[in-house]
């Protein structure tokens, strides 16, 4: 059973091989605007649904009376990382224009 094996292995490697290496020659695909436009809208729509979401999820874990405190606290979070996203973006956008 063992030889059997290896003779089956080895044809079977050579034509995984070449079939890898004859779709590796194809031309790269070409971006559309489309697509890039799709995918940065829903990046958006997915970002504003995780806040609420993630504020309502802690809230229900909290008792009836932290609820309003937990869910301030989750977007106060969200807040800020979006705040030192912007000052990220902005000062690469600031030095990059230097050199």
């Amino acid at each position: 059973m063992n030889q059997l094996c290896k003779k089956a292995f080895l044809p079977l490697l050579v034509f995984l091989t070449s079939v890898t290496a004859a779709n590796a020659q194809d031309a790269a695909p070409a971006f559309d605007s489309g697509d890039t436009a799709w995918m940065l809208v829903s990046a958006l729509l997915v970002l504003m649904m995780t806040v609420p979401g993630l504020a309502l999820f802690y809230g229900g874990l909290v008792k009836k009376d932290n609820v309003l405190a937990t869910l301030m606290q989750s977007v106060a979070v969200v807040h800020k990382m979006q705040h030192q996203l912007l000052i990220q973006v902005i000062q690469h956008g600031c030095l990059y224009q230097l050199y």
